[in-house]
């Protein structure tokens, strides 16, 4: 069994339709990536939105409310969708705190993005599976 999918289900491992690039604030480069929840919502990590502002990619402050170009790469690169930043966990030490510039690990970060609109076909959430006891993830 795979986080995402079974093995015995192989549209379950293509995992395309689901990738998201979060695009920089000038849109001149991709800052990084995500996946598509379902419904409006889009899974990233806080570092992500602080590299698309322009920020300290470590950096524990929290952007507030922002909003981000998108685009799915199973769509046309110029399908741009406006995404706005409604949670935010920032990087953080072991010990809860903020993470030292240049650190290379850290507990996790994330970020969830909303976008005004359901993305069209052929974009579409991953099959999430519930984790094992045992069952050891690094992202």
């Amino acid at each position: 069994m795979t986080w995402f999918g079974s093995p015995d289900d192989p549209s379950s491992g293509d995992a395309r339709g689901a990738l998201v690039r979060v695009l920089s604030s000038d849109r001149g480069r991709t800052a990084g990536a995500g996946v598509y929840l379902s419904g409006r919502r889009l899974l990233t990590c806080a570092h992500v939105i602080n590299l698309a502002l322009g920020l300290r990619s470590l950096s524990p402050h929290n952007p507030g409310e922002v909003t981000l170009d998108v685009s799915f790469p199973v769509l046309s690169a110029a399908d741009l969708h406006q995404a706005r930043l409604v949670a935010w966990i920032p990087p953080r030490s072991p010990q809860y705190g903020p993470v030292a510039d240049g650190s290379l690990e850290w507990d996790g970060d994330l970020a969830v993005l909303e976008l005004d609109e359901a993305p069209p076909p052929p974009v579409s959430p991953l099959r999430w599976l519930e984790m094992e006891r045992g069952q050891q993830v690094r992202a």
